[in-house]
């Protein structure tokens, strides 16, 4: 689909209207997103997100998986907003490349969805007691685009 721009030029006493095209974004082979399990958890259990991956093409699509900490990324923020750090594992795994680690596959037919749940604790500690909002991503294979696909901010509170 493409948006179309109007421009009016003036030259000289004439005006000219142009259209200008403006190619959007790609749609996802692949759509991702993201809920809490749990809006709420008591300190010192883990926090759960749930994921959902839906095949928006015409034909069967496999995903590949080789650990959570290599497949997806998490963005974890306190109740100021800043970022929390990575957990040690989540520093120091070494992701192999998604073609060469993979561990399972999950075929998907068309307009066909699969879930999955992570742990939030794997990638940030989120042990003390507070708010927190989280914000997972996951990038398709290359063979579907390639796409870096993030889920909506999640909030997820600790309690005592």
């Amino acid at each position: 689909m493409k948006s179309i721009a109007f421009w009016l030029v003036c030259i000289g006493p004439g005006v000219l209207l142009t259209t200008v095209g403006m190619a959007q974004a790609p749609k996802a082979a692949v759509s991702f997103t993201a809920a809490a399990a749990y809006s709420e958890v008591k300190s010192g259990e883990d926090a759960y997100v749930k994921v959902t991956f839906t095949n928006n093409l015409n034909r069967v699509v496999t995903l590949e998986f080789a650990s959570p900490l290599c497949d997806y990324s998490m963005e974890v923020r306190d109740a100021d907003g800043d970022l929390l750090p990575d957990t040690e594992a989540k520093s120091k795994m070494e992701c192999p490349q998604r073609d060469t680690g993979a561990h399972g596959f999950v075929p998907l037919k068309a307009n066909e969805s699969a879930t999955g749940t992570i742990s939030v604790n794997m990638f940030s500690d989120i042990s003390r007691p507070g708010e927190y909002s989280v914000q997972a991503a996951w990038r398709e294979p290359k063979e579907l685009g390639g796409v870096m696909l993030k889920s909506a901010p999640i909030k997820v509170t600790v309690v005592p």
